[in-house]
């Protein structure tokens, strides 16, 4: 009878000790019963300032698997390389407010432009080029 509660005490204080940290600070005695009306005297831990506190878990942004277009734009400019500028400038402005508008973050990316228009010149000095984007919008995890 001996052996089976020095096996219940020992078995008693491992169970306390596995709720309580190795940094946790130590409070009042705490009586457990440990049968046959016997008790053990031992020190509860103290939860408070002094316990390590949580730790948030970490928002990542990711980005989301849709595959959105924006409308088809024209994009002009003084010559091919600026038109295509101004295109590729449009367009990211326009997949920005479509991202915002679905995951709140105004925050694209997979972004490619898609010219449905070659560059051409459309009156003396004032080149013109059409096209759309695919892309899809960056999101939070939290």
């Amino acid at each position: 009878m001996r052996m089976k509660k020095c096996v219940c005490l020992i078995g008693g204080l491992l169970f306390l000790l596995s709720f309580s940290s190795a940094q946790a600070l130590l409070q009042e005695p705490v009586e457990i019963l440990i049968g046959d009306g016997q008790t053990v005297r031992t020190q509860a831990p103290k939860f408070g300032p002094s316990c390590p506190s949580l730790v948030p878990m970490a928002c990542t942004v990711i980005c989301d698997w849709g595959d959105y277009m924006t409308a088809t734009v024209s994009g002009t400019g003084s010559s091919c390389t600026a038109a295509q500028n101004a295109l590729t400038s449009q367009l990211h402005s326009l997949a920005q407010g479509s991202c915002e508008s679905i995951t709140g973050l105004p925050s694209h990316c997979r972004f490619q432009v898609l010219v449905t228009t070659a560059c051409a010149q459309v009156s003396p000095g004032v080149w013109q080029v059409q096209g759309y984007a695919k892309h899809s919008c960056r999101m939070s995890t939290c």
